[in-house]
């Protein structure tokens, strides 16, 4: 994949940004010192919510500082400048050389996934904040229970202290 390539995917993956917040991205957008992204959305524009700023994120920061090292000077305005219409193409095209199988919506997929891990490290306001909806939209589009929350529920670690209790009342 390009760096072009990674940048659109970390955008999307990492920023949680819709599929076409990302083209709309501008390299002035970027605020490396704040450590911020200003996001434009034109789908919460009707709702007053033009825009939103999210953090700029490590894994986000390094794919568009790799990208900001190979833009000529006076390059173009867009951090994201891969055609809208073919973006998908390319995305499909990097999951299959990665040996993965396809899934439907496979950006939205990307954002939900997002979704997820801002809302357990950072709460459910950051989460409604940084990804542009409202917690009743986040609900019902984008959080959901994942296998890994059943496996890491189900595999409870007893203590010797623990088995002697259970035991102690005919439980082990």
């Amino acid at each position: 994949a390009s760096q072009e390539q990674r940048a659109l995917l970390a955008l999307w993956r990492i920023g949680g940004l819709r599929r076409n917040e990302a083209f709309d991205v501008q390299w002035r957008d970027v605020d490396w010192h704040g450590g911020r992204l200003l996001v434009r959305s034109s789908k919460t524009a009707s709702k007053g919510k033009d825009k939103r700023v999210i953090p700029l994120f490590p894994e986000l920061r390094q794919e568009l500082e790799k990208l900001w090292e190979l833009t000529p000077e006076g390059g173009p305005l867009n951090v994201i400048t891969i055609e809208r219409r073919r973006a998908p193409y390319l995305i499909e095209q990097i999951v299959f050389r990665a040996g993965l199988n396809r899934w439907q919506r496979l950006i939205q997929n990307l954002r939900s996934s997002r979704a997820i891990d801002v809302e357990r490290e950072y709460g459910a306001l950051a989460e409604s904040e940084w990804l542009g909806h409202t917690a009743k939209v986040a609900r019902a589009h984008y959080l959901h229970v994942l296998d890994v929350d059943f496996e890491r529920a189900a595999s409870t670690k007893t203590t010797a202290k623990t088995t002697a209790q259970y035991s102690a009342i005919g439980r082990f």
